[in-house]
C-alpha cells in the first residue's frame, strides 16, 4: 500500500522563517529518510499566504495530492 503525506507551510515573516519553514523542511527530510515503506511526500511553501489564509488552499491542494491516482 502506498502512503501519501502532504505538508503545507506559509510565509510567517522573516522573524519566523527559521522556526516555521525550516522546521517543516526538516520534518520532510526526516520522513523521507526514516520511512521503511514507500512514502510519497509533497511539501509546499506558500510565499503569499500566512497562518490564517493557508488552510483552505492547503486542504484543497493536499486532497488533490493524496488522490492524484484516481
Amino acid at each position: 500500500m502506498n502512503k501519501n503525506l502532504y505538508i503545507a507551510t506559509a510565509n510567517q515573516g522573516e522573524n519566523n522563517y527559521e522556526r516555521n519553514k525550516k522546521r517543516h523542511d526538516h520534518l520532510y527530510d526526516l520522513s523521507k529518510e526514516k520511512s521503511d515503506e514507500h512514502l510519497s511526500i509533497e511539501i509546499e511553501y506558500f510565499e503569499k499566504e500566512n497562518h490564517r489564509s493557508v488552510p483552505l488552499v492547503a486542504i484543497y491542494n493536499g486532497l488533490k495530492y493524496i488522490n492524484q491516482e484516481y
